[in-house]
């Protein structure tokens, strides 16, 4: 049976490289958590904004703008995006979940349809392939309900990265290349900012 696919924004970080809260950058007149959520809203069932319980990730003190995502809260804090996996399979076990971070100003449409066009059931992942270094980007990623007791065996390790989840999982995880090489870049630091600004037509 085909498991539903609900989308998750991954907006919980603590931005200590950028020196202010990525979700607020506004690369599309909206708050890069809200833009991103309704990127992922034409693909799924329903939109989530993962993030730590006092965050503000739209206009105003702790809410979210009219049309914004609900929030599922990270249960525990500071693990990375594993975090924000974990909270979102405690709010929908049986669900697969469409992840994408909230740093990612050239995602595309275009890029979405591909990876859910693609989506390979039988794995318990299906994600792109880096075009700098060939590996899984684990932050546009569906993952099936089959990967989290992966994910929670991994947190119990200690392991706080995803892609080296999905790299220790290689045989169960269904990888494309991208169509647009720069549509996963991220921005993390100021000079990252400035670049895709600049980069602007």
């Amino acid at each position: 049976m085909t498991a539903p696919l609900h989308g998750l924004v991954l907006a919980g970080g603590l931005s200590r490289r950028m020196g202010r809260d990525k979700a607020l950058l506004q690369f599309h007149e909206l708050p890069q958590a809200v833009w991103t959520a309704r990127l992922l809203a034409a693909f799924c069932v329903d939109v989530a904004c993962s993030c730590r319980p006092d965050q503000d990730i739209g206009a105003g003190p702790r809410r979210v703008p009219p049309g914004g995502p609900r929030r599922i809260h990270d249960l525990l804090p500071d693990q990375g995006p594993m975090a924000g996996l974990a909270a979102a399979h405690a709010d929908r076990p049986q669900a697969a979940w469409l992840v994408v971070a909230c740093d990612l100003p050239r995602l595309t449409a275009d890029t979405l349809r591909r990876l859910v066009a693609a989506r390979a059931q039988d794995c318990i992942a299906t994600a792109y392939r880096s075009a700098h270094d060939g590996l899984p980007e684990p932050l546009c990623t569906v993952y099936e309900p089959a990967a989290f007791p992966i994910v929670a065996a991994a947190m119990a390790a200690g392991l706080r990265c995803p892609r080296r989840l999905l790299i220790g999982e290689a045989a169960r995880v269904r990888l494309l290349d991208l169509a647009d090489p720069g549509a996963l870049d991220n921005a993390n630091t100021p000079e990252d900012l400035a670049a895709i600004v600049g980069s602007r037509p």
